[in-house]
């Protein structure tokens, strides 16, 4: 995914954001003019889904007043525990700010991912967990494994 701005999108709203995700695994987000993959509020919940009958409305008003989304039958997973969501062997190169942001999500899993020449490889900004994770729990938590991050190569020198 390559953009004036950003790549690959994952701007949940709050009512969604407990919503269960799935694996992302073997994307690429080069030479977007900011971010590659950008994570907002995902906070997935063990086998949380959206419901059929959950509706997203925005009433249109015949004035200046700000319109309202209207969200009916939304899911209910607050409680619930959070689940680990893997984004596997990504690689971002080239992207002017950062080839990853992750904002107050939750037990994301990013392994195996490679970063070239991005303005900074991966940027958490906030992170909401039960716990830390390591072996002993079976990663149960935000992590970073197995990743390689080169500021600057080739691409640098040549205006990326």
């Amino acid at each position: 995914a390559g953009s004036a701005a950003f790549g690959f999108w994952f701007d949940t709203l709050s009512e969604a954001m407990h919503t269960l995700q799935r694996q992302f695994e073997n994307n690429t987000a080069h030479s977007n003019g900011d971010t590659g993959v950008w994570i907002d509020l995902v906070d997935s919940r063990q086998d949380c889904r959206a419901p059929d009958e959950w509706t997203v409305s925005v009433p249109f008003r015949d004035s200046d007043a700000i319109s309202t989304v209207v969200h009916e039958n939304p899911p209910a997973c607050d409680g619930d525990p959070r689940a680990n969501i893997p984004f596997l062997s990504t690689t971002t190169w080239g992207n002017a700010e950062q080839g990853i942001t992750s904002f107050e999500s939750g037990h994301l899993h990013f392994i195996n991912h490679r970063s070239v020449s991005d303005g900074v490889g991966i940027l958490v900004w906030g992170v909401q967990s039960d716990n830390w994770p390591d072996e002993t729990n079976d990663w149960y938590g935000p992590t970073i494994r197995n990743s390689v991050y080169h500021a600057v190569s080739q691409l640098t020198e040549v205006g990326f």
